[in-house]
């Protein structure tokens, strides 16, 4: 993947640059069968403020599809995909969550020679509370690290940020791998996560948030926001699971190129939850959820 043409900075410690108020923005989102669903996103985002400082690429991940059928693009998508604002790509393959983001960022470092100052993984079945989240993203004093905002489960009303404070242990993913080879473990895991979250978000718990800015070791992966440093450093969103467990892969690059994660709360989105997988998975979900725990297992371990 090519890099971007600037020097890699050398000094790893927090700074607090000068607020940018042009940075550019450019959001990557992945399509299956979704259509309609991404649509609507897009125009959300394109319709709210600062909406035309935005460029998306929706990679479409729908095996078989001819992605020369733009009939479901409509509103302002379809203006900002006539003005080069909106590029939609695919090949009629499924190239999984981060394989399908690296697909998308590939086309945007090609089509816009002039990088991105932030790069949003978002996905499409979450709305942004945050009227001005542009305005807030430019005005974060943490440039120079990946943005892990608030983020709602639709399901639990849980903020699943951070999806992990510190890095965590190696075993944990070891079970979870065992759990998620079957269906009825899966189904009792799933159904005592979310109890224990409603639990957490509701009367008899009050969840506290971390503090605006802090260090954490693994963001939520429905909507991270990247800043250009990590791509200059040699960041490549590298993940060898198809799907899951890319807050791991992502946690570790960021980590390895001394690039922090910190949570901030002036964003805040809501998620709902499992609209993409269902709730208790098929039996190759389960597989990919298996796999995934024991590649981060096996990642955790070095």
């Amino acid at each position: 993947m090519p890099g971007n043409p600037l020097e890699i900075q050398q000094s790893h410690e927090f700074s607090i640059p000068m607020p940018s108020p042009s940075a550019t923005i450019q959001v990557l989102c992945l399509a299956y069968g979704n259509h309609a669903e991404v649509c609507d996103y897009v125009n959300r985002l394109l319709d709210g403020p600062d909406g035309d400082r935005l460029r998306i690429v929706v990679t479409d991940n729908t095996p078989g599809r001819d992605t020369t059928d733009l009939s479901w693009v409509g509103g302002p998508a379809a203006r900002a995909h006539s003005s080069g604002r909106l590029v939609i790509v695919g090949d009629g393959v499924n190239h999984g969550y981060f394989g399908g983001f690296r697909r998308g960022l590939r086309e945007a470092f090609a089509r816009w020679p002039d990088a991105a100052d932030w790069t949003i993984l978002s996905n499409t079945d979450l709305s942004i509370r945050t009227a001005g989240w542009i305005r807030e993203l430019d005005g974060l004093a943490v440039h120079n690290s990946i943005i892990a905002p608030k983020v709602i489960s639709g399901l639990s009303g849980k903020n699943q940020n951070p999806i992990y404070l510190s890095r965590p242990r190696p075993l944990k993913f070891l079970v979870l791998s065992w759990i998620f080879r079957f269906g009825f473990s899966t189904a009792l895991y799933r159904l005592a996560a979310l109890y224990k979250d409603r639990l957490i978000s509701g009367r008899l718990r009050i969840q506290k948030d971390p503090g605006e800015g802090q260090e954490i070791y693994g963001a939520h992966g429905s909507f991270i926001c990247i800043p250009k440093s990590y791509f200059d450093r040699g960041g490549q969103l590298e993940c060898k699971s198809f799907l899951y467990v890319e807050e791991i892969c992502l946690a570790e690059e960021a980590r390895r190129l001394g690039i922090p994660i910190r949570y901030s709360g002036l964003i805040e989105v809501v998620h709902d939850e499992h609209a993409s997988t269902s709730f208790i998975p098929p039996p190759h979900i389960r597989r990919y959820l298996a796999e995934a725990h024991y590649l981060a297992y096996r990642i955790l371990q070095t």
